[in-house]
Formats: C-alpha cells, sequence, structure tokens
C-alpha cells in the first residue's frame, strides 16, 4: 500500500476545476469517487530555514524572568 500524502486537484483533462456550491462539490466527488487517480506531476523544492538568532544579554534576561 502506498504511503499517503496531501494532493490538490485542479484540473479534470485541460478543464480547471471551481467548485461554486455544495450541490456541484457533491456531484463532482461522486464522480471522483468512482475513477481512478492518476498523479501527473510532482512538485519538489528545497527550502531555506536560517537558524534563529542567538540571545543577546537583554533577550536573555526577558526570557529568564518568570511572572507571578
Amino acid at each position: 500500500m502506498p504511503p499517503e500524502f496531501e494532493a490538490k486537484l485542479v484540473k479534470r483533462g485541460s478543464e480547471t476545476l471551481r467548485v461554486g456550491t455544495e450541490a456541484e462539490s457533491s456531484s463532482l466527488l461522486a464522480e471522483l469517487e468512482s475513477l481512478p487517480f492518476v498523479v501527473a506531476a510532482v512538485a519538489t523544492r528545497e527550502r531555506r530555514r536560517s537558524a534563529p538568532p542567538p540571545f543577546i544579554t537583554s533577550k536573555l534576561q526577558q526570557q529568564a524572568r518568570f511572572s507571578r
């Protein structure tokens, strides 16, 4: 069994999907449940995260205070 992943459905064939009402969403959901899912593309990208700045004396003192 393949692992679960999050996906977004944005197109059906060449048609961009727009769901406006609950009735449209229920009919689309009923239609999709009977069809096989095919992954057309996988987008991966690197995320750069910088380290938090180091504690300076005043920030360290503020963090050490306890509220009473």
